[in-house]
């Protein structure tokens, strides 16, 4: 987990060493909440910040965020992995489920109902595209029918 915001990044070239601009965001500057518990860059060039209090897009200026209160289809604040998939969706995993955000959209994908209650731990994807999502409750694989959970053996899943 981090704590409150800081960035590094390259400032003017000086001689032959390149310095650096320091500069910290933090609730003041609009960051949700102290805690950061999720970064991700996204292809756009958009930093995304996954706090106990929402999610916070960042573009090098300003935070613009995103709680259950201005955006409908997030069911919990508490934002716990961000990945971004091939297709270029950002998906967002709470401690409730999952939505995506895609082409200034937040919705929920067809499928994630399967996991609708359970704690996300980690998106990834196969070269051929197949999105697998871990939670506290399994793991799951994106079909063209939604999300097929994938049964564990011994029937228990780890905690």
């Amino acid at each position: 987990m981090l704590c409150a915001g800081l960035l590094l990044s390259p400032g003017v070239r000086a001689g032959s060493a390149d310095e650096f601009v320091i500069a910290k965001w933090d609730v003041e500057e609009g960051l949700p909440q102290h805690s950061v518990k999720a970064i991700l860059q996204t292809r756009d060039g958009y930093l995304w910040l996954g706090t106990y209090n929402g999610l916070a897009r960042f573009d090098g200026l300003r935070f613009t965020t995103f709680d259950t209160a201005n955006t409908p289809a997030m069911r919990s604040e508490d934002i716990v992995e961000l990945y971004e998939d091939s297709a270029a969706r950002l998906w967002i995993g709470t401690e409730h489920g999952a939505i995506c955000y895609q082409n200034g959209q937040f919705f929920a994908p067809p499928g994630v109902e399967a996991f609708r209650d359970a704690r996300v731990l980690n998106f990834q994807e196969t070269p051929a595209g197949t999105l697998f999502v871990a939670t506290d409750q399994g793991l799951f694989r994106q079909t063209n029918r939604g999300f097929q959970e994938i049964p564990v053996p011994n029937g228990s899943w780890p905690t």
